[in-house]
């Protein structure tokens, strides 16, 4: 339980971040994304995974102009497709680490900017799809592969204390 409230925090505090601070060259890495994934990959326990995605998404729904549940249903997709990932793979090497970041990174963009097309047409709005494989793109996977070495890091820091 402690964990979780931890959890909840902290996930306040980056998406507070990520959505104010944070914006070189107007890419903002994804504090949540990263630290999700890094959770998913290296916990024992996969339920803290699915809490992270749903909270994490709500932070970040409630901090950015995306309609409510956008980056939520993003996240438990991205949950939903490790999970399945993780079945098949017994042992965690040097290139599942960054691989998922990477196609992590781009599948966040790709499926919130689809569900941000599919949602409002629900409610009889218009949208458009817009998703761009272009130089802020890279700059983000960058971003967050950086920050996912430093996450796992201060993890594995943590960890020994």
């Amino acid at each position: 339980m402690r964990k979780f409230i931890i959890l909840f925090f902290i996930l306040y505090f980056l998406s507070l971040f990520q959505t104010s601070f944070f914006n070189f060259l107007k890419v903002q890495p994804n504090f949540i994304l990263v630290l999700f994934l890094t959770l998913l990959i290296f916990e024992k326990q996969k339920k803290s995974g699915l809490f992270i995605a749903i909270l994490g998404g709500l932070f970040l729904d409630i901090f950015s102009d995306f309609i409510l549940g956008t980056t939520i249903i993003t996240f438990v997709l991205i949950y939903l497709l490790m999970m399945i990932i993780l079945k098949f793979v017994r042992k965690v090497n040097l290139y599942l680490f960054p691989l998922s970041i990477i196609f992590g990174t781009i599948f966040f963009n790709l499926s919130l900017s689809i569900i941000s097309f599919i949602l409002p047409k629900i409610f009889h709005q218009q949208s458009i799809l817009q998703f761009n494989l272009n130089l802020a793109l890279l700059f983000e996977v960058l971003y967050n592969l950086i920050l996912s070495f430093i996450t796992f890091y201060i993890l594995k820091l943590l960890k020994r204390i």
